[in-house]
């Protein structure tokens, strides 16, 4: 079983990961048409809101106890898949237009 800081520093990881591919989005938001760019901000607002999630989830984790850090653990990887899915929904949509 990992440890706390083991658990933390995985989600930190993951952070940073989000927060790139976020960038990479709204790269693609700069460059596409009118209705593209609706299409990627929309999509970057509703990741960012779950990212804003597991960040909070990550602090509660950061200061749970060892009586209930599975559980904030278990709050934090459930935040991380909703926003992992939430990605791979969005990579699988396309812009209307075409503008990719």
């Amino acid at each position: 079983m990992p440890s706390k800081q083991d658990g933390r520093e995985r989600f930190e990881a993951l952070l940073r990961e989000v927060s790139e591919a976020l960038e990479r989005l709204a790269g693609k938001a700069d460059q596409a048409g009118a209705e593209g760019k609706v299409f990627y901000r929309r999509r970057i607002e509703e990741l960012r809101s779950k990212q804003d999630v597991l960040r909070e989830r990550l602090e509660r984790l950061g200061g749970a106890g060892a009586d209930v850090w599975e559980i904030a653990r278990d709050s934090a990887e459930s935040a991380w898949k909703d926003l992992k899915d939430a990605f791979e929904r969005i990579r699988s949509d396309r812009p209307p237009g075409g503008d990719a």
